[in-house]
């Protein structure tokens, strides 16, 4: 009896050991799985906002087994401050930064010191001294944009473009200090750098831009959108999708500072890209409709809506026209010589100073916006007399105003009976293509901004009301504009 007493109990206790063992085999291979594969877990899980439940399963066994790891605690700082626990993220940031010796070690023994990174006053010599590599460099910099630390800032990216200048991160952080600091043209000539660097593939997009401590979002002030600077977030950006989603406000982003510089033109084709290729993003940062408003601007509202006023138009029609003369270029000189927002031609521009008696008239009064408009709103009030007024004569109003009144009424008497389309009667493939583009500019205008017009102009109709009479206009002399000249593709008529 005694004997089968001792055999069971020697067997369970190599039972016992075997299971000790295979628990102790088990957090081991779990330590080194979570390790080896557990990277990728979390950023798939975090980067998609799925249930982060097995990613922390796998760190809390890896922990146990090997508590000294310090990547472990990086992992659990990111996977905690994702999932909304910022308390616990710090204490595991804190204790990595004191197991990392070097790189990032170094940027978390600075970030959670009690005297803080603006206090430590970290010198270039500091970054080069504990090996901070790049990336880290960046995170140091992302910080000092946000505390506002320009001796930080400037350490930090000295550091990044000694060992990487040309990268997509390093021109990223640099504009949004540019930004931060006023330097607005700086900061969008950077970010449009960063982008080149992203869209040419120097970079991998799956390894995503790292761990970004804040970013900058937009916000609506009034009529405008604003960049306005975020709250640190610890935001972990690895996943593709998680790129796509921070692309697409860098896009966002590169549309209202551009329209802010008076880039009229660049802004509405960042507007263009974002909203073609990131649709889905921008409605997850809920810019969709603001993308819109940027892709169809309100620019040089005022001057519109007082030549719109005064020569009984609708103003959307006159920004439909200028989006897409010259894209909102002031500046802009076509091949044959047309000019401005409207791209009146200097002889028509003649003309029209004569029928509106002003005085001293040159061509580089068509440079100035609000005289450009002005003649451009009455030339166009002036065809609608010529060739009628309504929804039905407008494609024939701006086969007039592309091509030049002769050739429209040709075009209008070789055009079938009872058509209200110019279809191919125009046999120029242009101004067919400009009346298309000008007519769904206007469309998306009147969906967008038709309130807005009805408010700001409550005379005219929504459809564009007959011009006045040549020469009834009372006369007023404005002085001439100034500018550069850039060319155009060529254009008929004006």
């Amino acid at each position: 009896m005694k004997s089968r007493c001792g055999s069971a109990l020697r067997t369970l206790g190599l039972v016992a050991v075997a299971l000790a063992l295979l628990v102790y085999l088990g957090r081991q291979a779990a330590s080194w799985y979570f390790l080896e594969k557990g990277g990728r877990i979390l950023s798939l899980n975090l980067a998609r906002e799925k249930d982060h439940t097995p990613a922390l399963y796998w760190l809390r066994l890896a922990e146990a087994t090997d508590p000294s790891n310090p990547l472990l605690h990086l992992y659990l700082g990111l996977y905690l401050t994702k999932s909304g626990d910022p308390g616990t993220a710090r204490s595991s940031f804190e204790r990595f930064g004191q197991l990392a010796e070097e790189d990032l070690g170094y940027f978390f023994r600075v970030l959670y010191s009690p005297a803080g990174p603006k206090a430590a006053r970290i010198t270039a010599n500091d970054l080069e001294t504990y090996r901070v590599s790049p990336s880290t460099a960046l995170l140091l910099a992302w910080f000092g944009i946000h505390r506002m630390d320009p001796t930080l800032v400037q350490a930090a990216l000295g550091r990044a473009s000694k060992l990487d200048g040309t990268s997509f991160g390093y021109h990223l952080a640099s504009g949004q200090w540019a930004l931060r600091s006023g330097d607005t043209k700086r900061g969008l000539e950077q970010l449009e750098r960063s982008l080149a660097v992203h869209d040419q593939g120097h970079e991998d997009a799956s390894s995503g831009l790292g761990f970004l401590p804040f970013s900058f979002q937009l916000a609506e002030d009034g009529p405008n959108m604003v960049p306005r600077v975020s709250e640190w977030m610890g935001q972990v950006v690895t996943h593709p999708d998680a790129v796509n989603l921070m692309t697409a406000q860098l896009l966002a982003l590169l549309t209202v500072l551009s329209r802010h510089q008076g880039q009229y033109q660049r802004s509405i084709q960042w507007a263009e890209l974002v909203k073609k290729r990131y649709p889905r993003e921008l409605a997850r940062l809920g810019l969709g409709s603001q993308m819109d408003q940027y892709i169809y601007p309100l620019n040089f509202w005022s001057d519109v809506t007082r030549a719109a006023a005064r020569f009984r138009l609708d103003p959307l029609l006159i920004l439909a026209l200028a989006r897409e003369e010259s894209h909102f270029n002031p500046h802009a000189v076509s091949q044959v010589g047309a000019r401005g927002l409207m791209q009146i031609m200097p002889k028509t521009g003649s003309w029209i100073a004569g029928q509106l008696k002003w005085g001293g008239f040159s061509d580089d009064v068509l440079v100035n916006p609000s005289d450009n408009i002005e003649f451009g709103a009455y030339y166009l009030s002036h065809l609608i007399g010529q060739v009628g007024s309504g929804a039905d004569a407008l494609p024939w109003v701006l086969a007039a105003y592309n091509g030049g009144i002769g050739n429209a009424r040709r075009w209008m008497a070789s055009a079938p009976t009872g058509s209200a389309a110019p279809g191919e009667a125009i046999e120029f493939k242009e101004t067919r293509d400009y009346i298309d583009k000008v007519l769904n500019s206007y469309r998306w205008y009147q969906r967008i901004h038709g309130s807005v017009a009805k408010a700001a102009v409550p005379g005219p109709d929504p459809a564009p009301a007959p011009g006045l009479a040549p020469g009834s206009i009372t006369p007023t002399p404005r002085p001439a504009g100034t500018g550069r000249q850039v060319r155009r593709n060529q254009r008929r008529g004006r």
